[in-house]
């Protein structure tokens, strides 16, 4: 289950160990204020069931992510 819920994020795999979900909006997409973007990162470990919490430098949806050897890049 992600920390939050929202829509209009990006996700990546890294090493198939890692599963990041990055940014978005807890609104669904509706036309909102910038208040309402997420900078959360949430990444699943895969190999022990444990989520944990990271940032993106600034909140935004509509994010691109790409996975570039061990890095996930958004």
């Amino acid at each position: 289950r992600l920390s939050q819920p929202r829509g209009l994020m990006s996700a990546t795999s890294v090493a198939t160990r890692w599963v990041l979900f990055a940014g978005g909006s807890d609104r669904n997409g509706q036309s909102i204020p910038s208040g309402y973007f997420s900078d959360r990162v949430d990444i699943y470990d895969a190999t022990n069931g444990n989520w944990t919490i990271a940032r993106l430098s600034q909140a935004r949806p509509y994010t691109a992510a790409a996975t570039v050897g061990n890095l996930a890049i958004f």
